[in-house]
Order: C-alpha cells, then structure tokens, then sequence
C-alpha cells in the first residue's frame, strides 16, 4: 500500500516476488504468494506435481488432448498413462484450485483447463528447477505444428469456421511456439513449417501484420543452400508467403523479390503444390501483365493439367481465378475469362470453401463490371461481402464494401455510397491502414462532391494531399486527382479540370495492367470540357495532364481549390 502504482505496474513481470511481507500473525505460508503456491505445490503427489509444472507451457490455457501430447509421464509410466489418468489428475488441480476450466466462447465444445498467470509462473520455475523446460516446450512446438498443419487441410473447405475458431483461440499458445522456433535456430524447419501452415488463418482472419512479421524474423534465420529437401520445400513456401504479405501492406519491391526467390525455389524442387502456390503469388501481388507474366501463364497451363489429373480442386481453382483467368481479361477476352471465373466458382462450392467462393464471387464481379452489367455486379459483390463477413475476414470484407460503395456512387445512390465508405474508413483506421484510409477519403470526397458538398469536397482534398504525395501509388493519385478534376470543373478552371483528369489516366498507365478510370461518371466532365475548350485547346490541356508530376498535380489542385473568388463553393 505504501507503494506507487508505477512502481507496482514496473514489478509486475514477476508477480511471485511482489506480493510479499504479510501480516506477522500469519502462517509463514501466508507471508509471500509465493510460499502460498509453494505450500499447495507440496502437498500435490508426485504425478500431480510433474503434470502441474508441465502446464506451465500452456499459454492461455489448453485442452485435454494437448495434455495427453504435451504433459507425458516418465517412459517407465507411460504404459499405464491413459486419457482418464490425465483427466483425473486435471480435476484433482482443480479440486485444489491450481486449476480452472471452461467452455470459451470460440470452441464452446471443447472444455478449456487454463492457470492465473501467477500460479503458471510458478508452474515455469518449478519446470526449469525439474530440468524439464526445454523437452517440455518442444512438446508443447509439435503440438502447434501439428494442429497448424491439421487445421491448415480444413481451411478450404466446409468444416473452415470451426478450425479458424480453433486456431483463435490457440493464439497464444501458437506464438509462444513460434518464439521457441525463433529461440532454437538450428530446428529452423520446424519454424518454416510452422509459419507455412498458420498462413491461411493469418490471410482468412485479416492478421497480416502479425504474420509479417513472424514470417521476416523467420526468414532472418540463414538456411544453408544443401539444406535437407524438406526444409527447402518449407522455405519456398514461406518466401511466397512473405511476398504475399509484404504486398497486402504496399511494400511491392520486397514482394516482388521474395516471389522471384520463391518461384526460383519451387521450380528447382519440382513439386506442383509449391509451384502452384509460388505462381499464384505473383498474379495475385501484381497483375496480369507484370515483367515475368508470360512466364507465370505459360507454367501455370503446364501445371494446370497435373493438378486436374491429381484431381486437385483447389488448386486448379487458384490457377483459374489467380493466373489464367486475370490474363484472358488482360489481353481483352473477357467472355473467356468469365468461363474460367465460373469454373473455379464451381469447384470452390463444391469443396465447400467459403473464402474461395467470395473470391471467385469478387472476380467474376470485377468482369461483370467491365461488361457494363452494374446489377450483376452489384449482387457478386455483395454475395462476397456476406460470405467474408461470416468468416470473419475482415480485409476482404472492406474490399467488397469499397465496391459496392463505387457502384452505388455510378448509380447516383449517394447516401448508400457515404455509409459504404464511411464504413470502410473506420475498419481501415482499425488495420491501421494508410493506403487504404486515404482511399476511402477520396471516396467520400467523390461522394461529397457530386452531392454539390463542395466545402466537404475541399475540405478532404486538402487534408488528402500530404498522403497523397508521400504514398504515390497509382489508384491513390488516380482518385485523388480525377475528384480534384470534378470540383475544380465547378471553379470554372476547366482547362486545369482536364488536366487533372488527364493525370488521373496517366497515373493507371503504371499499374500492370491497365484499367479505365471507372469509379465516378467523369464523362459528362470531359464532354463538357471538350465543348467549352474545343477540340485543340483540351487536346493541349490533355497532353499537358499527362505529362504532369504528381506533385505538381497536387499543387495545382490546392491553389484551385483556394481560390473560391470566381465561385461560391458552398
């Protein structure tokens, strides 16, 4: 009590020795914490006494069959150790309330043994003091890896919202694993492997950040080049996946170089599942026109045949809806590209992967689109959102929400769009999601100001242009400049409106494939502007947009927009 809070909050790492000197008249048991867990420690049997010290690995607590993996007896007693022995010692920690259980809300069918955090601690050093620590961790490892890679087998399938749920509620105790394989390098494949199955929870769960970031401490481990065949396998899978996440977060180049090694790798070990998954990484990173794209299609034509002939749904889905199907829109097939779309569609309903179907829902969506069919479109994109929202991935699910909004602006359904994007906005601010947030910001922006919110429309612009400059990545400047184009236009500026939508265009020519600049009606803009400029003065302002940095595109816009003398904004 004499104690400041900070001072208690600095010692809390070490509960066991901060709650100390007890009232005098007390049992000496009850002087410190640690004399009370020690006494009730001692009066345990021997078998209970080695099953509580094992416990202590268990972080957020554990369930019966982890116990029977994990918290084995010594090899002259395992003969007699059965799944009631192990539960009737658990009940007797519980009787002597060592130990609590419960039915969590993520897996209320599984009963869940757990531990307050003191009595673990005091679980950890008894552990450590038996010499049992590091057999026990690398128990507690295996018991992750292999529900990693059991859990990984179901996520693409029907039974995939029971072992996300699973792997949730495992979180704690996975990421003590991961830091044990981090700890122990020279077991580095395990870690490999471990990273490689947790890929798809991190993906279907939105956890990118996290998984990032174990992926890149578990990369920094060096692999020697004749390292065994199974960790080469486990570490071309990992690359891909380091290119996949590096590139969620807008960090192409590394993406970029962890897809070349990974592919490089793949190829070099021969085997489809690991060159299927290194092909995709890159079509789904950067395109269906990217430096190496051909090369990606040509292999994935030859892997396409192997993987129906092993009867592999799954992956022929991935083929279809990542390489294939992107590169027949690409070069202008659309009806073509739409068949592949559908046939994936097909097979991911029948495997029953939820995940699979919103993705194969969103491409076919995209296409529709383009083919000018909004209502179509409209209910593709919706059936994903209803699906991602179900499974609990939320980075796809703002993605649809990102859609639908730009549709629904198309079709002048103004107030929807505002309740989409505002929506977007908040769960990006929650990812932490710059890129992203800025381009919900535009949105509203755009929304504002075909509303006549001019002031709104301003406002947003104004706040936009610093982010703008710094990110500088084409969709980006490419809405920020063609909303910019809109309500200069209401200035009276047309010739600097051309400009600006001009520069929206020119910033699409550096994405790999090239896109239209679809997501406000900015043809009645450039009509008008057309008409007001005649044909040579806005082929001029036109040329001079294109050739305009981004920077300059900015300033521009700003002085504009600042100037409200020749127009009431408001």
């Amino acid at each position: 009590k004499r104690r400041a809070p900070s001072e208690i909050l600095s010692q809390l790492n070490n509960r066991l020795t901060l709650l100390v000197g007890g009232p005098r008249d007390w049992p000496a048991r009850q002087q410190t914490l640690y004399a009370a867990i020690e006494w009730s420690y001692e009066l345990l049997t021997e078998r209970e006494q080695r099953l509580f010290r094992q416990l202590g690995v268990f972080h957020g607590g554990c369930t019966l069959d982890a116990v029977e993996m994990i918290c084995t007896p010594p090899e002259a007693a395992r003969e007699h150790a059965t799944a009631g022995n192990q539960l009737t010692l658990l009940e007797n920690l519980q009787d002597k309330n060592l130990l609590q259980s419960t039915h969590p809300h993520l897996t209320p069918d599984q009963l869940r043994y757990s531990m307050l955090e003191t009595i673990r601690e005091y679980a950890v050093y008894q552990l450590h003091l038996a010499g049992e620590a590091i057999e026990t961790e690398r128990r507690q490892r295996d018991w992750c890896l292999h529900l990693a890679e059991q859990a990984e087998q179901h996520l693409r399938g029907p039974e995939q919202m029971s072992w996300l749920n699973r792997l949730e509620q495992e979180t704690l105790n996975i990421r003590a694993a991961l830091s044990w394989c981090l700890a122990h390098p020279a077991e580095i494949e395990a870690g490999l492997r471990l990273v490689g199955a947790l890929y798809w929870f991190w993906h279907l769960h939105s956890h990118f950040s996290e998984g990032r970031e174990w992926v890149d401490k578990m990369l920094a481990i060096p692999i020697a080049p004749d390292a065994p065949l199974s960790t080469r396998r486990a570490l071309a899978k990992v690359l891909s996946i380091a290119s996949r996440l590096h590139g969620f977060e807008g960090n192409r180049t590394r993406a970029a170089a962890f897809s070349e090694a990974s592919l490089t790798l793949a190829l070099d070990i021969g085997e489809v599942d690991e060159i299927v998954f290194a092909l995709t990484t890159p079509a789904l990173m950067f395109g269906s026109t990217g430096p190496d794209q051909q090369r990606v299609v040509t292999l994935a034509e030859e892997m396409l045949p192997l993987c129906q002939a092993a009867d592999d749904q799954f992956n022929v889905a991935q083929l279809l809806d990542n390489v294939l199907g992107p590169a027949a829109a690409a070069q202008g097939e659309l009806v073509r590209a739409e068949a592949l779309h559908e046939e994936a569609l097909a097979l991911r309903r029948s495997l029953g992967d939820i995940d699979g179907i919103a993705w194969s829902c969103f491409l076919l969506a995209a296409l529709a689109r383009t083919r000018g069919n909004e209502q179509r479109a409209q209910n593709l994109f919706e059936e994903s959102r209803k699906l991602w929202q179900q499974i609990g991935n939320r980075r796809m699910y703002a993605a649809a929400l990102n859609e639908l909004g730009h549709l629904a602006l198309r079709q002048e359904q103004y107030f929807q769009a505002q309740a989409l994007f505002e929506e977007n906005l908040a769960m990006h601010e929650g990812f932490g999601d710059r890129y992203r947030m800025a381009l919900a910001q535009c949105a509203l922006a755009a929304v504002a100001c075909q509303q006549g919110k001019y002031e709104v429309t301003r406002s947003y612009l104004q706040t936009l242009a610093t982010v703008v400059r710094e990110i500088d990545r084409p969709w980006l400047v490419a809405d920020y400049f063609s909303t910019a184009a809109e309500l200069v236009y209401q200035t009276g500026a047309t010739k600097e409106a051309v400009q600006l939508m001009s520069a929206a265009h020119a910033a699409l020519d550096r994405l790999p494939r090239r896109t239209a600049v679809n997501n406000m009606p900015h043809e009645k803009l450039l009509t008008a502007a057309r008409v007001e400029l005649g044909p040579e003065s806005f082929d001029q302002a036109w040329q001079e947009g294109r050739a305009m940095t981004v920077s300059t595109g900015i300033t521009r816009t700003l002085a504009v927009i600042a100037d409200t003398r020749s127009v009431n904004l408001n």
